[in-house]
């Protein structure tokens, strides 16, 4: 299994000096969308890597047998390809969440 831990940390970081402009959306607002979009199981919510296009769920995760805490800190920042079979390394995505004031996570955008 891939250290986690570091991706965590990565995923944490604040990166100001973005090439595009990313949109930033609010914690609760996202989490709206997602039940909107897919319903209240989170585990169905749909994710699409900006990098090679790949749609991953929470589902996608667990059954790679990551525990719950690790699916929570990856799900929607990692490719499943970096773990699954390294072909794509992708990590954070174009939507900025606001998790609080001054905490932004950059998160993949939901599939359609």
């Amino acid at each position: 299994m891939k250290d986690w831990i570091r991706e965590t940390s990565m995923m944490r970081e604040s990166h100001v000096d973005r090439q595009c402009s990313p949109k930033t959306t609010p914690l609760s607002q996202w989490k709206l969308e997602g039940e909107r979009r897919f319903g209240d199981d989170r585990n169905r919510w749909r994710f699409i890597c900006p990098a090679c296009g790949e749609v991953q769920t929470r589902a996608d995760f667990l059954c790679l047998g990551m525990n719950q805490r690790q699916v929570d800190q990856i799900t929607s920042y990692s490719c499943i390809r970096r773990w699954r079979d390294q072909s794509c390394k992708h990590i954070g995505g174009p939507v900025n969440l606001l998790i609080s004031p001054g905490e932004i996570r950059h998160t993949f955008d939901f599939a359609p």
